[in-house]
């Protein structure tokens, strides 16, 4: 926004909109092509584009907007800005456009010749960039690695200082006594220390950034963590605050899930059945495989049972000769284990019970209603606990084969996997981390009317300082609160944005952090995060 126009960049252009009557906007110019940012200040717009053909080649461009309707270049340098550009002074702030390119400072001080004064390494998307100038550091969102400081004093070398945040995406977690192990899927492994279930710490981290970053499972036990990011890799835990890489597998896709027991890792795959032998765990050994396709894994007694387009039962008596003993055609992404009953929660709407006496052949037993799409189920003595993409669902297993609903709990976004160790459950919840839920709580809550997770809200911007536009219906809006990422209320206040657009939210006597605004309608509950900088 500069003056009277809004600039709006877009891959077929960027367009100049006159908005003198906000009741009546209208285009009045335009210019270029695959618009990856814009920024305008006074009578210049500072752009970026990308090529469509090549990716990472973008290029820095300022535009001359005096008469909006008119825009011209005026000026243009290669290999800077990205997918965000914050201007400060004479100087533009680029966060990179993808892990080929990176966070750059350009001089402005003329504007027909932009200068790059310094760039520093930034692996993974950048999806936003702010400078406080005055303590003269640089700050980089990614959805990668996190928000990412710059010492920029030295404008010709930036240096990338530390993670600040265990920023991505968590989506699974492992318990080994006083410590969780979670799997971030972008920026790798965390380590927690939950000796307070209330208040657990970070005790260290191992960024896969750079390397194949998709992490999606993690075991561990004693002294080492074995982990997924494109291959079976395992890392020294024994010092938690600097884990070091200790071995890897490579002819592997990635275990989609694991399970360890004894000396074997049990690996859920694509296309895949594997067992690995980690006795010397600086010398994994694949010792077994035989086809599979599993995103969630079991294993009891003498099988393995895995979930995804079917559940598998796989013989593993000898890890050696692993075989597939059943396949049943059941879609689901998870799956518990007790005795000889399976507890899958199927597709969009039931957990199903079924019988697994004679492994050759699952009989459907019972089954209760879900309220929404599940990802996962764990059990906890006489209770199994589903997530969904709306939180946590409790059910009564006092008769194995008839599950009733009992609980229901809201969690601040969809939980992925969900693990019991008594007497706690913890969950992976994607963008809002590890939640830890004490399993009394969860069979005493009133029930919660969620249907789905809407993906229409948005917020914008996010982060921000000062306050943010909330994108919601207010005629169908019901009640509008903020959670913090423990999920607890906080006290906000939500104003009309006076053009019809949404609802905005007072963010200046909040604490920096992450937050998440509940929507509820006639019909469903949603969320968005929102990041207060």
């Amino acid at each position: 926004m500069a003056g009277n126009a809004a600039y709006v960049g877009d891959r077929w252009g960027l367009y100049v909109i006159d908005v003198t009557n906000p009741a009546s906007p209208h285009r009045i110019g335009s210019w270029g092509s695959a618009i990856e940012q814009v920024q305008a200040r006074g009578h210049l717009c500072y752009v970026t584009t990308f090529n469509p053909n090549v990716p990472g080649e973008i290029t820095f461009h300022i535009l001359d907007v005096a008469v909006p309707s008119l825009p011209y270049q005026i000026g243009s340098l290669d290999d800077a800005g990205g997918n965000d550009i914050y201007l400060i002074d004479t100087l533009a702030y680029g966060a990179g456009e993808s892990d080929f390119n990176q966070m750059t400072i350009v001089s402005v001080a003329d504007s027909t010749r932009p200068r790059l004064l310094g760039s520093a390494g930034r692996p993974g998307w950048g999806y936003g960039v702010w400078t406080n100038g005055l303590a003269q550091s640089a700050f980089v969102g990614s959805h990668w690695t996190g928000l990412q400081v710059y010492d920029a004093r030295n404008t010709s070398q930036p240096i990338r200082d530390t993670f600040i945040l265990d920023a991505d995406e968590a989506v699974d977690v492992y318990i080994d006594i006083d410590r969780a192990y979670v799997a971030d899927q972008m920026s790798g492994l965390k380590i927690l220390d939950v000796r307070n279930p209330a208040k657990p710490t970070t005790l260290g981290a191992y960024d896969s950034a750079g390397q194949f970053p998709h992490m999606s499972s993690v075991v561990a036990r004693g002294s080492f963590a074995f982990a997924d990011w494109f291959w079976f890799r395992v890392v020294d835990v024994s010092d938690p605050s600097h884990p070091r890489a200790a071995g890897q597998l490579d002819p592997f896709a990635p275990p989609e899930d694991m399970v360890l027991r004894d000396s074997f890792v049990y690996c859920a795959e694509m296309n895949r059945f594997q067992i690995v032998n980690v006795a010397r765990p600086r010398e994994p050994v694949l010792v077994g495989t035989c086809s599979g396709d599993g995103v969630a894994i079991v294993v009891q007694d003498s099988f393995a049972y895995t979930a995804a387009g079917a559940i598998r039962i796989t013989n593993v008596a000898r890890p050696d000769s692993p075989f597939v003993v059943s396949t049943t055609d059941v879609f689901a992404y998870g799956i518990a284990v007790r005795d000889t009953f399976l507890y899958v929660p199927f597709g969009y709407d039931t957990l199903r019970v079924y019988s697994a006496s004679d492994p050759h052949s699952l009989r459907l037993l019972g089954f209760a209603p879900l309220q929404t799409h599940a990802w996962d189920v764990a059990l906890a003595e006489s209770v199994a606990v589903v997530s969904t993409f709306n939180g946590l669902e409790a059910f009564s297993l006092e008769n194995p084969a008839q599950p009733h609903w009992r609980a229901a709990i809201a969690t601040p976004y969809g939980p992925r996997r969900v693990v019991y160790s008594a007497p706690y459950f913890y969950t992976a919840m994607w963008e809002a981390g590890v939640g830890i839920y004490r399993a009394e709580s969860l069979a005493l809550q009133e029930q919660v009317s969620t249907t789905s997770l809407a993906t229409s809200l948005r917020a914008r911007p996010s982060p921000a300082r000062d306050r943010c536009l909330i994108s919601v219906d207010r005629a169908t809006t019901r009640s509008v609160r903020l959670r913090d990422v423990s999920g607890r209320v906080v006290p906000a206040v939500f104003t009309s944005d006076g053009a019809n657009e949404g609802l905005l939210l007072d963010l200046s006597k909040l604490a920096a952090g992450v937050y998440f605004v509940e929507v509820k309608t006639d019909r469903r509950i949603s969320r968005v995060k929102v990041v207060k900088q």
